[in-house]
């Protein structure tokens, strides 16, 4: 688990630098603030996909329709795979937030 949290904060750290390239430090809180809702609203619009294919994927289990559940797994995944990478946004967006010196 280690190894996997030092990797997320290279990722953060990467997606960090390339949002400052495109765009300026934050100019209030409320911006700040406006942004990192905005990133969570994605992380949990991800998460809403993941448990609506977690239910697909029982209700097929139940049903002995295993090709099905495979395949809402395989969809799990991906939408997954999005909601960690909203969430690398996130940390990257409250780093952001910090370095912006708004205090």
């Amino acid at each position: 688990m280690k190894e996997i949290i030092e990797g997320i904060k290279e990722l953060a750290t990467k997606e960090l630098i390339s949002a400052n390239k495109k765009f300026p430090m934050f100019q209030s809180t409320h911006e700040g603030y406006a942004v990192l809702l905005e990133e969570v609203e994605e992380v949990k619009e991800q998460l809403r996909y993941v448990e609506g294919e977690l239910i697909y994927t029982w209700d097929d289990v139940k049903r002995n329709k295993n090709i099905n559940a495979v395949n809402h797994v395989k969809d799990l995944r991906e939408y997954a795979i999005n909601m960690a990478a909203e969430c690398i946004q996130v940390i990257a967006m409250t780093d952001k937030f910090i370095d912006s010196e708004l205090v």
